[in-house]
């Protein structure tokens, strides 16, 4: 019997996707602001976005996919790809509830 790394797991649940969406950034205490984005990968326990905006890890924020305007999916920013690097304009997000 062969055992799955959880490495391949999470690799073996995610779906590619090209889906284009919104991502809802609370800049303070009360604005809101909608930004553009590309959902490019998903999985039960997240999504990975391609989107324009500044963001840190940690900070919380909402996908709304276009597919399904009504439905916004609450996430925490786990990673942000690095400037200069192949994943620059990336987030990982986990998707939490």
């Amino acid at each position: 019997m062969c055992a799955v790394t959880s490495l391949e797991n999470r690799q073996l649940n995610r779906f590619a996707s090209k889906k284009p969406g919104s991502l809802v950034v609370k800049l303070d205490y009360e604005h809101e602001q909608r930004f553009p984005c590309l959902i490019t990968n998903a999985s039960p326990a997240g999504l990975k976005l391609c989107v324009s905006v500044r963001l840190r890890s940690g900070q919380f924020v909402e996908v709304i996919s276009n597919d399904d305007p009504f439905t916004a999916l609450r996430c925490e920013v786990i990673w942000v790809g690095k400037t200069g690097s192949r994943e620059q304009g990336e987030v990982g997000l986990k998707l939490l509830g």
